[in-house]
């Protein structure tokens, strides 16, 4: 009786072992799963920075910045990027560089209108492009 439940035990030592891994899964899973929940319940950003009208002299612009403050927190004292006045015309290519942190990610965000708080201007005007293969 002794050598059957010695037998038994040492068949299941390693999947008792194993519960405190599966409770952590769990809970990786619960955390994740609410994460998930939260993103797709999340109020889509309204585009209310992008201008859709453009008038006569600024219709060779394609992107055209005046802002004061650009912040990722609305309640922030300090702005991400402040007074940024950039005009890009129709044809130009630029690029947008700097050191780690000095808000080019935000800048380009801005533009497309990811970001919530800008006191200012960012105005686009969208051009469709034909790609030929």
């Amino acid at each position: 009786m002794m050598f059957t439940f010695l037998a038994a035990f040492h068949i299941l030592q390693e999947p008792i072992g194993m519960i405190p891994d599966v409770g952590a899964v769990f809970i990786e899973a619960k955390v994740s799963f609410s994460r998930i929940m939260k993103f797709l319940n999340a109020p889509e950003l309204q585009n209310r920075y992008a201008g859709k009208t453009r008038d006569a002299e600024g219709l060779n612009q394609a992107i055209f910045i005046s802002t004061t403050r650009i912040s990722w927190d609305c309640s922030s004292l300090k702005p991400t990027v402040n007074d940024i006045n950039l005009v890009v015309h129709c044809g130009e290519k630029i690029a947008v560089s700097g050191e780690v942190g000095s808000g080019k990610s935000t800048l380009i965000a801005a533009i497309l209108g990811e970001v919530p708080d800008i006191n200012g201007i960012v105005s686009l005007q969208l051009l469709l492009l034909r790609l030929e293969i």
